[in-house]
């Protein structure tokens, strides 16, 4: 099964992210022609991803076990909000080209989805997170990317991908605060030089030790790729990752939020909160095609 390419194109310093909610009695004709006229056109990249509800409406065969996303709070009362949407549109290219392919969208399908969230997405600095420090140093690399991303061939939904999204609101004044070494420790990474912290170095609650973990004795390797968004006064990280298995996910959020046993939380909650939280499932680009036609 052929991915949606679009996954994997990198290079664009724009971006949009839009989350949609289906209205009561979605068109589901008229929506299928908005997203085929946005697949058709030729200025933006695009990928699009289903909620377990509207798949299902869709009738898109799921992976198995996919589930909606569930909150979830750490012993210090952090939490990581539920706010399952249905549709999920990345559009990636010009800033002109994206708002006009986004209106248009958004336009045709007003009376059969509802927007609940929009973002903007920018470089920072080289791929830096606005905490300064590299984001995605974790991603896999070369082949490894696909394996990652990509439910494997013979599986339920195989050729798709896992989606799962987080707007992230920091409190950069706070973090800024500290000094650059107790910044390296709440990351994991050292601030100049990027380079992971030794095992001697680095703390349990580090945000690289809380998402480094394994599952059946893999390492739980995602491809991720957020964006930071924002103005002075509101600003953070949408966290955008793809994955062959939605544990994968699951895993590192259960770890970031002490609820895989030791009941350490990821340090970086004190500095950043969850806002929002969805799953959503991007059929392979073969199923994709034959669900619009």
């Amino acid at each position: 099964m052929e991915p949606q390419q679009s996954i994997f194109s990198d290079g664009h310093n724009h971006r949009l992210f839009l989350e949609f909610s289906l209205n009561e009695s979605p068109n589901l004709k008229t929506v299928k022609a908005a997203l085929r006229a946005l697949r058709a056109q030729s200025e933006v990249e695009v990928v699009v991803a289903f909620g377990r509800k509207f798949s299902r409406l869709l009738e898109i065969a799921l992976p198995n076990n996919f589930h909606d996303f569930a909150s979830l709070e750490s012993s210090s009362g952090a939490i990581a909000p539920a706010t399952q949407n249905d549709l999920f549109v990345w559009l990636q290219g010009e800033d002109s080209a994206i708002f006009e392919v986004s209106f248009q969208l958004v336009q045709a399908l007003q009376n059969s989805l509802s927007i609940e969230r929009e973002l903007n997405g920018f470089d920072y600095r080289e791929s830096k997170d606005l905490m300064s420090f590299e984001d995605g140093s974790a991603n896999p690399k070369g082949s490894a990317i696909q394996t990652a991303a990509l439910v494997p061939e013979g599986e339920a939904g195989e050729g798709g991908s896992i989606v799962l999204t987080q707007q992230w609101v920091h409190k950069l004044a706070k973090f800024f605060a500290l000094t650059p070494h107790e910044q390296s420790a709440v990351i994991g990474r050292d601030k100049a030089t990027n380079e992971e912290l030794s095992s001697e170095d680095m703390p349990n609650n580090a945000h690289v030790a809380r998402t480094d973990v394994d599952l059946d004795g893999v390492p739980t390797k995602v491809w991720r790729r957020s964006s930071p968004y924002g103005t002075p006064s509101k600003h953070g990280l949408y966290f955008l990752s793809f994955s062959c298995d939605q544990r994968r996910h699951q895993l590192q959020l259960d770890s970031m939020y002490g609820l895989t046993g030791d009941g350490v939380s990821d340090h970086i909650l004190a500095f950043s909160d969850a806002v929002s939280g969805s799953y959503y499932f991007a059929p392979s680009e073969t199923v994709l095609r034959e669900m619009l036609s």
